[in-house]
Parts: C-alpha cells; sequence; structure tokens
C-alpha cells in the first residue's frame, strides 16, 4: 500500500513538472512569435534572438519569456536588432535589475537616451551603464533620472552635453536635494 503511494506522488509531482515545462515552452514560443510580428526578423535573426532570449532567462534573475518580452520592448522603442544582439537585451535586463524597473520602463529609459544623445554613438549596455553608475553614486535613482531626461535632454543634447555629462549633472542635482521638477526647470532655462 504504501509504496502505491510512493508511486503515486511521484507521478504526480512528475506530471505537474512536465506540465508546468510545457507551458513554460508554450509561452516562450508565443513570446518569440511576437518579436517576429513587431520585428518582421528573418529565420536567422530569430534564431539568434531565441538563442539570446534563452540565454538570459539562464543567466539573469529573468526568465526566457521574460527575456523575450525585453526584446520585443527594445524593438518598439526603436532599437536595432543588431544593438539588441549586441549587449543591448543584456544592458537593458541590467538596467532593468538595477533600477528595479519594469523591461518596458528599462527599454524606454535606454531608448530616450540613445535618441536624444545619438552623437555619442551609445549602446544600450553603455547607456544602462552610465545611468546605474548616475544612481548609485547620488541620493537618486534610475526613475528618477528617467524623469530629470525626459525633461532636460532635449536640451543638454542641443548645447553639447554628452548623455554621461547630463547624467552626471542630474545626479549631482539630486545630491543637493533637487529632485527632477527643479532640475528639469533649472537646467532647461
Amino acid at each position: 500500500m504504501q509504496i502505491g503511494m510512493v508511486f503515486g506522488g511521484m507521478t504526480y509531482a512528475i506530471g505537474r513538472g512536465l506540465k508546468s515545462a510545457v507551458e513554460e515552452s508554450m509561452n516562450f514560443e508565443q513570446q518569440m512569435a511576437n518579436v517576429k510580428a513587431v520585428s518582421g526578423s528573418t529565420g536567422e535573426e530569430m534564431k539568434k534572438l531565441s538563442e539570446l532570449a534563452v540565454n538570459m532567462g539562464e543567466t539573469t534573475k529573468y526568465s526566457s519569456v521574460q527575456a523575450g518580452q525585453g526584446i520585443e520592448e527594445l524593438i518598439k522603442a526603436g532599437v536595432s536588432l543588431t544593438d539588441i544582439i549586441n549587449g543591448g537585451l543584456e544592458g537593458a535586463l541590467n538596467l532593468a535589475t538595477a533600477g528595479e524597473l519594469e523591461l518596458g520602463e528599462a527599454a524606454e529609459i535606454a531608448s530616450t537616451a540613445l535618441n536624444a544623445f545619438k552623437a555619442d554613438h551609445l549602446s544600450v549596455a553603455d547607456a544602462a551603464n552610465i545611468l546605474s553608475g548616475a544612481a548609485n553614486a547620488s541620493a537618486t535613482d534610475v526613475r528618477e533620472l528617467k524623469y530629470g531626461l525626459s525633461a532636460s535632454s532635449a536640451v543638454a543634447a542641443g548645447a553639447g552635453m554628452t548623455f554621461k555629462d547630463t547624467a552626471t549633472t542630474l545626479a549631482v542635482f539630486a545630491q543637493n536635494g533637487l529632485t527632477y521638477s527643479p532640475v528639469a526647470t533649472r537646467f532647461a532655462t
């Protein structure tokens, strides 16, 4: 009787594990289909993006499905497939982790930096490192830097400031008690 109960319990546990694995696989396939739909990627590009998502799922706190969502958000934010494959996804995931952000928000912040400061020729990883460093070295966080950047990046870039200089300036303002609203007003004038 006891052997039957043990085998019954093992069979149940194995069945639940298989069901969970099948569901995760289906979710991943659907997410990568979403990526293909928004990107128009070729078969070879999709293979690279799928491998990247799986790799990030194995090496970061995010699952492969979440990494696929990150790819989709970066594409929607205008980041090229080449940039995503060459460190952009990892940079966005690191930024999301460091800033305690949703992946979409991290992609938005990174793309704002890339678009406003085109002359800097930044990668997503560069932008993520600069933002994380500025937040860690001051009394602010990545989300506050996002607000400051959205209000001041056009003026700063137009004045010839680099992204790093702008992020550093916003961090110095925050260190001196100036949050994004007053910073935007002072910085933009």
